[in-house]
């Protein structure tokens, strides 16, 4: 089959129509990641063509595994679980070394604790200064969905065991949608009650009824009894490890978004396909029998028991297993001579088209030990000592043979001279019996195992220069290690560093940035509405729409030189170094701070083993740290006497300026009890002489010049205030001119 779309694939297309139909994917809310979610294929000559072009793609992705890929894999999964060569001889030693294991085992906990033994994966670096906030909540967040939403500990370590065995360890991320019902009575709902529960997006009234009654002073009240459906609807991100077998792309991929097709297959049963939303009818129609991976002996591998049990053709048609692809493939199905990226799903062994959309990005990430250039799947590390472990079995079931002969050698007898029932009985101590001495000769076999110990020693060196592990790395040859120098212990350890370190760099910069990265812009494109979760210890309510989708991934692969203990120790001088700092120069000096001291602490907690050093040191607050280092700080004793100077200076201010303004308002009273007495005689006086001599007495011209006298008055006054107040404070601006004498009044 060819590897290319066909030529004149434009010409073909350029009719066809947009999938239409109501297809409704919601019916498949949380039954698994394959989930088609627009529209199902309409039939015609177009879509026969598209059909042909897919299972054409799909078939050669699908021999590129099975026939290139899987045995190897297959082999190397035989190889790690110590099973028979293939060469073995009856009556010979049968023995299998287990180099690959050996080395697999060896290097699988530095990985995990790499990647699994901290509470953060990976962090998100900000695009722009606005995603500073956004990165660092997106960094808390991921993690959580990656490792509590997720099963993250089990995905790593599947991925991680695939890749060092199998070449490529896989991950996939998808949306998978839940919905919760339950059905709810209410009774005596008032009628804003019965609104807002109408009005509620996630209820649908399945009974309503109005009922009239009177409250406690007689008055008619309208009540209503309801019965409703509540459908919460819940997404989340799921993160699965792929088998190696189900995963498949084209032959010419170079990574998952340069592959002509990237997929996903697998043997879903008819239950899930309907659940999914696919017809019953178009599933029995399309689906046949026969398991698609029966080419395909990796998955047997893992379990032999899957080839002695058919479940093809159980009684219950819902328990039937049916081919379900889910194919990522670029093909100009529009016609403009570009080729697009579209999501593909197809049931059966035909690889019917039952669905198919336009899409952004593949939800694959591949993890490799040793990639390739310019190759999607590389090189793992059982690869590199298998024929190793078959060497060594052959050199070591020769050992073994030369020392069972050595003990227990071959017998040379005198035909119809001894019984040979006696010869043949090797209980411990049991008689020969034979006619003539000398009738029964054993045939002496040295062992010349010895010889072949330095074979054995140099298949070790070998081993050593390929993978970089050793046992004197890994400590378990005492000898070795006792009797180097430190510099040659440090050079034998650090050589299975470099070793763990390149593959967890290469897991960290392929796979694992990938994965993350995905999730970002799942968890962003999928999460319709705010989570409220505990992060840190605290429950905060996490919005990612507001997030910016570009944002880097940078993974925490936690490498460097040296030993735990060695970090550790070094950890411990960078400690003291800053706490000489802090009490020299103060917690607010330009060199170190409480929150690197924290980090300080932090780290020294992760190499104990302790994954939530929160339990121990709280987060700084760099606002609260500054107000705290700002009250703390012990003031100048000069400054403090200046403070209490100018405080006093204040207070007998306020005290003189009190007393002026007392003594003004004294005057003010004063002054105006004299006025209402002098108005009061001058209204007696003009009366008295209006009865003696009946004269008119102009008494408003007598009160506005004694106003007039009594603003005069007033301004003195004001000037002594002044005078006063100048004593006590600055010199305040002139006061404003006095108004103008007032007119004469006319007569009362």
């Amino acid at each position: 089959m060819a590897n290319a779309l066909p030529a004149g694939l434009d010409q073909a297309l350029m009719a066809m129509d947009q999938p239409t139909g109501n297809f409704d994917p919601l019916a498949a809310a949380g039954t698994g990641n394959f989930q088609p979610e627009q529209g199902m294929i309409k039939a015609g000559m177009e879509d026969e063509r598209f059909d042909q072009i897919v299972r054409e793609a799909i078939e050669d992705a699908v021999m590129f595994i099975d026939s290139y890929v899987a045995p190897v894999r297959e082999k190397a999964s035989a190889y790690y679980e110590g099973g028979p060569l293939g060469n073995e001889e009856e009556g010979r030693s049968q023995l299998v070394m287990r180099e690959v294991a050996d080395v697999v085992d060896s290097v699988k906990p530095s990985l995990m604790r790499i990647f699994a033994g901290g509470d953060t994966v990976v962090d998100y670096e900000p695009v722009t200064p606005e995603d500073e906030d956004g990165a660092a909540q997106a960094t808390d967040y991921v993690n959580f969905v990656f490792s509590q939403d997720n099963p993250g500990y089990q995905v790593t370590y599947n991925a991680v065991t695939d890749a060092l065995i199998r070449k490529t360890g896989i991950f996939k991320w998808y949306p998978d949608t839940s919905y919760d019902v339950k059905e709810e009575s209410y009774s005596g709902l008032t009628n804003e009650q019965a609104m807002m529960l109408e009005q509620d997006a996630e209820v649908e009234v399945l009974e309503s009824a109005h009922i009239i009654e009177a409250d406690e002073y007689g008055v008619a009240v309208d009540k209503f009894d309801l019965r409703i459906r509540r459908t919460r609807k819940d997404v989340r991100i799921r993160v699965e490890s792929l088998p190696c077998e189900e995963f498949i792309c084209s032959v010419d991929a170079i990574d998952e978004d340069n592959a002509t097709l990237i997929g996903q297959r697998k043997m879903a049963t008819v239950s899930e396909l309907v659940a999914m939303g696919y017809p019953l009818e178009l599933v029995t129609e399309y689906g046949g029998v026969g398991d698609a991976f029966d080419n395909n002996l990796e998955r047997f591998q893992r379990n032999p028991a899957l080839s002695r049990f058919d479940d093809d053709n159980s009684m219950d048609t819902a328990a039937n297993r049916v081919l379900y692809v889910e194919a990522y493939i670029k093909v100009d199905k529009d016609g403009d001579g570009i080729a697009e990226l579209r999501k593909v799903c197809t049931i059966g062994g035909n690889y019917k088209v039952v669905h198919e959309e336009m899409v952004t990005e593949r939800p694959f990430a591949l993890i490799c030990p040793f990639p390739e250039p310019h190759t999607l799947i590389g090189s793992s590390l059982a690869d590199k000592v298998m024929d190793i472990q078959r060497i060594k079995t052959g050199v070591m079931r020769n050992m073994m043979d030369s020392l069972a002969q050595s003990i227990h050698p071959r017998t040379a007898v005198i035909e119809n001279q001894v019984s040979l029932e006696d010869v043949m009985n090797v209980e411990t101590g049991a008689i020969i019996r034979m006619k003539q001495a000398g009738a029964v000769q054993p045939l002496a076999t040295p062992f010349v195992g010895q010889a072949a110990q330095g074979v054995l020693d140099y298949l070790d060196q070998i081993k050593a220069t390929r993978t970089g592990i050793s046992q004197a790395s890994r400590g378990l040859d005492a000898d070795a290690l006792t009797n180097q120098t430190a510099t040659g212990v440090a050079a034998t350890v650090s050589a299975a560093q470099d070793s763990v370190e390149l593959i967890a760099r290469n897991f960290a910069e392929t796979g694992f940035k990938r994965l993350f990265k995905g999730l970002l812009k799942a968890i962003i494109q999928h999460q319709d509405k705010p989570r409220m979760i505990r992060l840190r210890g605290k429950w905060v309510e996490v919005d990612p729409r507001t997030w910016n989708a570009e944002m880097d991934a940078r993974v925490n692969v936690a490498l460097g030189r040296g030993t735990e203990q060695q970090k550790l120790a070094m950890l411990m001088q960078v400690k003291g170094a800053q706490e000489q700092i802090v009490q020299a120069m103060g917690p607010a000096n330009p060199l170190v701070g409480l929150a690197e001291y924290r980090n300080t602490l932090d780290q020294i907690l992760t190499l104990a083993g302790f994954k939530d050093t929160s339990r121990f040191f709280k987060e700084v607050d760099e606002q609260q740290a500054a107000q705290m280092m700002a009250a703390s700080q012990k003031p100048d004793p000069a400054q403090v006497l200046a403070q209490i100077e100018a405080q006093k200076a204040q207070v007998d201010m306020a005290i003189a300026q009190d007393k002026a303004r007392l003594e003004w308002e004294k005057a003010k009273l004063a002054d105006d009890r004299e006025r209402d007495k002098l108005d009061a005689e001058i209204i007696l006086k003009a009366a008295e002489i209006y009865g003696k001599y009946q004269q008119v007495v102009d008494v408003a011209q007598i009160k506005a010049d004694i106003a007039r006298d009594r603003e005069a008055m007033r301004q003195a006054q004001g000037m002594m205030r002044q005078q006063a107040m100048a004593a006590t404070q600055p010199p305040m601006p002139a006061p404003p001119p006095p108004p103008p004498p007032m007119m004469p009044g006319i007569v009362q």
